[in-house]
């Protein structure tokens, strides 16, 4: 994110290993939700990984967004609400 120039967007990352869960479990999800005092129809999560990140938010139902840097093709039953190839690209969708 801050290569991208992007940090300033967030007002919290939360990383798996800091706080002892892994994903795709959904204790990380609810962490985050309980952290930020946000519920997941407030929340739209990026992350690149369809088995760990849209595995995860989706159990909690949360949106996501699939951040595809390498424009792999997606399996039929993946359904992100938005696919982005570049983190900048996030800009486009809340102007």
């Amino acid at each position: 994110m801050q290569a991208a120039g992007i940090e300033h967007f967030f007002e919290a990352v939360v990383v798996s290993e800091a706080i002892g869960f892994a994903k795709p479990s959904p204790e990380i999800f609810h962490y985050a939700l309980s952290s930020l005092n946000l519920t997941p129809a407030e929340v739209l999560y990026v992350g690149d990984s369809l088995k760990h990140d849209y595995a995860g938010a989706t159990q909690v139902k949360i949106d996501f967004c699939y951040y595809n840097r390498k424009n792999q093709n997606l399996p039929q039953e993946a359904k992100p609400k938005f696919i982005i190839s570049g983190l900048l690209n996030l800009l486009r969708l809340f102007n």
